[in-house]
């Protein structure tokens, strides 16, 4: 398809969304007819879009939840792609399965927790029509969301932009009752991913806290680097950086590609071929620092206040939200394509990461 044509369909589709989620709201957006309860004793979490990053941010609100009101029932809706960061949380009681998109399970699920919760928490920025038909469903009285003033569903709406998701979370817990707050991610330990981790290290001759992670992929396409710039990244980290360890970290559609990206710089350049994100974040967890343009995985250094070097694209309000909250953060800013970043740019950036 020609590049005009594209921008055509393109600037079509956000017309066609647009009318679609102001006719759903308009059909949708009612206030809930029960009554706000004096005292809160039920709280329920929607994770159900399956954002990693997120379940990282909001890990602390289970648990300051129970310290101060341990009587309070948790709940979170989730999918399977997410399910690591809830099913052996001991703060939360209850966990319920959606798929993501899937209409039908949000329908049986939004009738089987009808009212069943006193309050609920959904700080998403974007509400697609199924979702704001779960919330009607859900009809939770005390309703707490995100930039969301002009919207009857929810009872509170925190409408300060500029806030990262994790002081998002931390006024949603305020509107509840819940003081003297601590932020810190609570991320949940696997005994089979630390046995992994520390299999590979000896098998590597790495040691903890002396080698850095690089993940070189995101979310979406504009935030995964491609293989030629992955190639001329790993060739200046080995030129410049001669004494360090670095450890690329994979993922099931990856790892084939790293590894063989890696072997020309075997052993100082080594990939991690991770199956799973607690893997991931055990890797992280016993390296010096961070590269990577992943939030989910910045939010992770985050929380065992790892160095990192973070890239993320010019747009204000999604850095505001989230941005990295490590001590010393190093970024790197780039306009369409996380490629417009080069190899010499990293490592200037990278002689002041590993200098602090």
């Amino acid at each position: 398809m020609p590049p005009r044509a594209k921008l055509l369909f393109k600037s079509f589709k956000a017309k066609l969304q647009g009318l679609r989620l102001r006719w759903g709201k308009r059909l949708l957006d009612r206030p809930c007819t029960t009554s706000i309860p004096d005292h809160i004793r039920s709280v329920l979490f929607l994770r159900q879009d399956g954002k990693i990053g997120d379940c990282i941010v909001s890990s602390f609100a289970y648990r300051e939840i129970k310290r101060t009101r341990p009587d309070i029932r948790i709940g979170v809706l989730c999918n399977h792609n997410n399910q690591f960061f809830f099913e052996h949380n001991p703060h939360i009681d209850d966990i319920y399965f959606v798929r993501p998109k899937h209409l039908r399970d949000y329908l049986r699920i939004g009738f089987q927790l009808r009212k069943q919760y006193d309050a609920l928490i959904d700080p998403t920025v974007l509400l697609r029509n199924r979702d704001l038909l779960l919330l009607r469903l859900l009809a939770a009285p005390f309703s707490i969301g995100y930039l969301k003033a002009d919207y009857r569903l929810f009872a509170r709406s925190i409408n300060n932009t500029q806030l990262h998701f994790a002081q998002v979370y931390r006024q949603a817990l305020e509107l509840l009752g819940i003081t003297d707050i601590d932020t810190l991610a609570d991320l949940p330990a696997d005994t089979e991913a630390q046995q992994t981790a520390d299999a590979f290290l000896q098998e590597n001759q790495l040691v903890s806290n002396h080698y850095t992670a690089v993940n070189f992929f995101g979310a979406s396409r504009s935030r995964c680097f491609g293989n030629s710039q992955i190639n001329d990244i790993l060739k200046q980290l080995a030129h410049d950086f001669p004494q360090r360890r670095f450890v690329l970290l994979g993922a099931p559609a990856f790892n084939d590609k790293l590894i063989q990206l890696a072997a020309a710089h075997s052993p100082q350049i080594v990939c991690f071929p991770a199956t799973r994100i607690s893997q991931t974040i055990e890797i992280i967890r016993l390296a010096h620092s961070l590269i990577s343009p992943d939030t989910a995985t910045v939010h992770i250094a985050d929380a065992f206040h790892k160095p990192v070097l973070a890239f993320y694209r010019e747009d204000p309000q999604n850095f505001a939200n989230w941005q990295p909250q490590s001590p010393g953060a190093q970024v790197l800013f780039y306009r369409h394509h996380i490629n417009e970043v080069s190899p010499e740019h990293i490592s200037r950036h990278l002689t002041n990461l590993f200098s602090e």
